[in-house]
């Protein structure tokens, strides 16, 4: 069992360099394609706009400043968000009445309580496996296949990458680190570094067709279709990939914060 702490911080230097690969992505991919730019503003109407940013982009620190230091816990977290979001929406932004912030609420409980069938399924179904003692299998097939470490990551993450193009994120979650942990334990691999990798593998899977979760979000909030959504994620895609492969051969990237930690 690990602390949600260490899981946060070991998720902190990928994270960054995510976001790094990401950025030097889309400003090639936007050089390449000669996206029209748009007129340079004055410092003082950006600092007008960060000024009235400033409550929103408070909120990410709350979250992952209470979690780093202790103050609380993620579940926590998550109540002491909305809260918060609330008091900047009514103190910062356009007020949101009373009937609109029920009429929110309503409109949000079927797609939680789908989620939460999604939910009890998946964890009926790694119950299952549990009790059939599908881990055990599985390392038993590793051991005859002489995999070793290195390559019972490669396979593991190669298998997540297939099965997170038509797999729910959440439900394979709890499959598959349910069958997995077996393995996990008798090859000494550390199950910080592997949730990395997972998490990593998992944003891989929102990304790809034909059940990439982040395809539809992308293509209805652009206004596109989704095959435009697809093209335009190609070379994204790869830039996650080749984190993914510098993560599984370099562990130390996602391990070295958490050793810092006291």
């Amino acid at each position: 069992m690990q602390s949600v702490r260490a899981l946060f911080t070991a998720a902190l230097v990928p994270g960054l360099l995510a976001t790094g690969f990401l950025i030097v992505g889309a400003v090639v991919v936007a050089k390449i394609r000669n996206y029209p730019v748009l007129e340079a503003t004055s410092w003082g109407e950006r600092w007008v706009a960060t000024r009235r940013a400033l409550p929103s982009m408070l909120l990410p620190v709350l979250i992952l400043g209470g979690i780093y230091t202790g103050a609380y816990t993620p579940t926590e977290a998550a109540v002491i968000s909305v809260v918060y979001a609330v008091i900047i929406s009514q103190v910062f932004y356009a007020r949101i009445s009373f009937r609109r912030l029920l009429l929110t609420i309503g409109r949000s409980i079927p797609e939680a309580s789908l989620i939460m069938v999604i939910l009890a399924t998946a964890m009926m179904l790694g119950h299952y496996l549990t009790t059939a003692d599908i881990g055990t299998m599985i390392l038993d097939g590793i051991n005859a296949a002489g995999l070793g470490r290195m390559g019972f990551l490669l396979l593991i993450m190669g298998a997540l990458l297939i099965l997170g193009t038509f797999m729910e994120v959440t439900s394979m979650l709890l499959i598959m680190m349910t069958v997995l942990l077996p393995a996990l334990i008798a090859l000494d691999i550390n199950t910080i570094h592997f949730a990395v990798l997972f998490v990593v593998a998992m944003e891989i899977g929102l990304l790809t067709p034909p059940v990439g979760m982040n395809l539809f979000v992308v293509a209805r909030s652009g206004q596109g279709s989704l095959q435009e959504a697809i093209k335009g994620v190609l070379p994204f895609v790869g830039l996650l990939a080749l984190l993914l492969v510098m993560l599984i051969f370099v562990p130390q990237i996602s391990l070295w914060l958490p050793a810092q930690m006291p």
